[in-house]
């Protein structure tokens, strides 16, 4: 990443024994299956914002002041946007900054809705890198933000959005997210389960338009979120997986790359539902198409298929496409992981 974004890190290459080799930049991914890449401590001035931000939250000011104050220094985040409410609250809540990794945020069983997973549940290895803030720190910003939650009800929630209905107009994400002193987008599906149910409950019809895009924009953040899922699987089988978000690929063990693609389930006037493929799309060694349910909220089945072969498939795939087509269908990723699994250092033979 740039010098000057706040992830505060920086990912370093080790050999078997643990020896440092280099610092990977942006896109980089390790060449050999025994080497490891780990988290390091970045160049000062980005561990220094980092720190800044915390501060300024346990001191009292609001996400979206400590966001103006950033794009004011002309500080951007490490995706070299510029700060919002959510990224701001993304580096308050993310634990690597205590030097933990945490998995098992959330989970999905077939047929049914991804739930978050209480902290119980959380799958937690601490002390893995160089906290860059102090225990102490993190949890009283931990204790700030669950104090304003707390005291903001429902109803209070529902009055504001009204407000800035009668303000604005018309309403969106990036509408509520910009809004300074209101709550995030996030606030309201947390509590409402989803913007469409937030809106009803204050008068607000959304267009047909906003309700598709409302639905592109699910989908693509459930799209990332199994991204996600598989490289941390990825990882706990003993393999490497990096996603580059420019080129949209997920690179495994630095042998071959996934392309993973979202399509909504579209109604059929003969009774039946469909999913487009843009075959345009297909890059990378493995093409992954994630089929989704009417609801487009619940993941149908996965579409797991060499590149080669995903370009033999029909524009618009019905639930069945004959038996060479659906030979590639599968009700979860772990082929995918069981292909990058690798026995630890000192296990083979």
């Amino acid at each position: 990443m740039e010098a000057g974004t706040p992830d505060g890190f920086r990912r370093l290459l080790v050999d078997a024994s643990g020896k440092p080799k280099a610092i990977l930049k942006r896109n980089e991914w390790k060449a050999l299956a025994t080497d490891r890449v780990v988290l390091v401590p970045g160049p000062e001035e980005e561990i220094a914002i980092v720190r800044w931000i915390f501060k300024l939250f346990v001191n009292g000011k609001l996400e979206v002041e400590i966001a103006k104050a950033l794009n004011k220094r002309g500080v951007l985040t490490d995706l070299d946007q510029p700060w919002t409410k959510a990224s701001v609250c993304s580096v308050l809540t993310h634990e690597k900054y205590i030097g933990n990794n945490v998995w098992n945020r959330t989970s999905e069983r077939l047929n049914s809705n991804r739930v978050r997973n209480p902290p119980s549940a959380w799958v937690r290895a601490e002390n893995v890198s160089t906290p860059l803030v102090s225990r102490k720190l993190f949890e009283r910003a931990g204790a700030v933000a669950q104090a304003r939650r707390s005291r903001i009800s429902n109803e209070q929630l529902l009055a504001d959005l009204s407000r800035l209905l009668e303000e604005r107009g018309c309403l969106s994400g990036s509408i509520i997210n910009a809004a300074p002193g209101y709550s995030t987008k996030s606030m309201y599906i947390h509590r409402f389960g989803t913007l469409q149910a937030a809106y009803d409950l204050v008068g607000y019809e959304a267009s047909a338009n906003y309700r598709y895009f409302n639905v592109i924009t699910q989908l693509h953040r459930r799209r990332l979120e199994i991204i996600q899922d598989l490289v941390a699987a990825i990882g706990k089988a003993g393999g490497l997986a990096n996603y580059d978000s420019r080129t949209q690929l997920i690179r495994v063990n630095d042998e071959f790359t996934i392309a993973m693609w979202i399509a909504r389930c579209r109604p059929s006037p003969y009774g039946y539902s469909h999913c487009p493929f843009h075959r345009r799309r297909l890059t990378g060694d493995v093409s992954v198409l994630i089929r989704m349910l009417p609801d487009n909220l619940t993941v149908r089945d996965y579409l797991i298929a060499p590149v080669w072969e995903a370009e033999r498939a029909a524009p618009m795939l019905s639930p069945n496409n004959g038996v060479r087509f659906d030979a590639f269908l599968f009700q979860s990723l772990d082929p995918l992981v069981e292909i990058a699994r690798r026995a630890p250092i000192g296990t083979e033979g």
